[in-house]
């Protein structure tokens, strides 16, 4: 008897650092920026299934103590509200994995519609973008037919320049 009291002491133990202290915060929990009413509800949630464990690991004490001192029958009614207590334990984790659950469902259909927010910004930029190189385009065009027509116009200077040098020599 003193063997599996002592291995429960030590599963307890465990099981009591695991929730003071290696879970984390409620942030850690739920994986992201809570708001306060968010926070207190899982803080909430979280001293549920602490006191209930707590309530628990009472209970299984005071079988161990009934059992060693010799009281088998008060062990064996301890051990039907120790099994209550397991239940509201499982109760307790249940509603706490469900709060959880939801405040992770939300943060992802937050995250959705932000994605979804900024696949339309993309969109505005890529036509910014494509008016940008239409207007260099049209812009360029333009600066490329008024190069023609100065173009042909010193031509047309060069042209009659040439055409007034060679009637000078005719003459």
């Amino acid at each position: 008897m003193a063997t599996a009291r002592t291995a429960f002491n030590k599963k307890l133990e465990e099981v009591h650092s695991l929730l003071n202290g290696q879970l984390g915060t409620p942030e850690q929990l739920v994986g992201g920026h809570l708001t306060v009413p968010e926070s207190e509800r899982v803080a909430l949630e979280f001293t549920n299934v602490v006191n209930t464990m707590e309530a628990m690991a009472a209970e299984s004490s005071q079988i161990f103590n009934f059992f060693t001192l010799g009281r088998a029958e008060e062990a064996g009614e301890r051990m039907a509200t120790m099994d209550r207590k397991f239940a509201e334990v499982n109760v307790a984790l249940s509603a706490l994995s469900a709060q959880v659950s939801a405040l992770q469902g939300s943060r992802f259909n937050e995250q959705l519609l932000l994605a979804a927010k900024l696949r339309r910004l993309e969109f505005v930029i890529a036509g910014c973008i494509v008016l940008m190189l239409l207007g260099a385009i049209l812009y360029g065009h333009r600066i490329w037919r008024q190069v023609e027509v100065i173009a042909r116009e010193e031509e047309a200077l060069y042209d009659r320049s040439n055409a007034g040098q060679s009637w000078g020599r005719a003459s």
